[in-house]
């Protein structure tokens, strides 16, 4: 039997950078909700 776990994420051992190289952008968010 497998010790996999339903929609367990499996990552590598060290820290996974997304979007490397790529240009930003900031954004400002107002909430003006309750």
């Amino acid at each position: 039997m497998s010790d996999l776990v339903p929609g367990e994420l499996l990552t590598a051992d060290e820290p996974v950078e997304i979007n490397a190289g790529r240009e930003t952008e900031t954004v400002t968010v107002e909430n003006t909700g309750d």
